[in-house]
């Protein structure tokens, strides 16, 4: 059996089962303390990006999700489009192209020296 395409059937069909939501820990105040405004962000595995758009609304300028699965990609993409948020959500298993990869700002926007990425937002 081919693990991909194992893992994504797997993450397709718990889909359902993350419609839950989440407790806060200890990395919200991380974050804080961090400090997110102006930076880009980005997460792998991201499922729905509830924990990508969450860091937007905690004042990253952008970000990009990136997922195996169609089904949590869009449910991203749909809660994306509840509020002003600037997100891209790419659903893919295959490598990222090149062989380094700059995240940009997926509205176009020249800032801190990323190259824009394509797709649907």
């Amino acid at each position: 059996m081919d693990y991909n395409k194992a893992n994504k059937e797997a993450w397709e069909e718990a889909f359902a089962k993350h419609q839950q939501g989440y407790k806060e820990d200890d990395a919200r105040t991380a974050l804080l303390k961090i400090g997110l405004e102006g930076k880009t962000v980005a997460q792998f595995c991201c499922n729905n990006g509830r924990e990508l758009l969450t860091l937007l609304n905690m004042g990253a300028d952008a970000g990009t999700g990136f997922d195996i699965t169609e089904n949590f990609t869009n449910e991203g993409r749909r809660i994306k489009r509840c509020g002003r948020l600037i997100a891209l959500f790419a659903a893919a298993c295959a490598p990222l192209p090149g062989p380094s990869f700059r995240l940009g700002r997926p509205d176009g926007r020249k800032k801190g020296g990323g190259t824009p990425l394509r797709g649907r937002g």
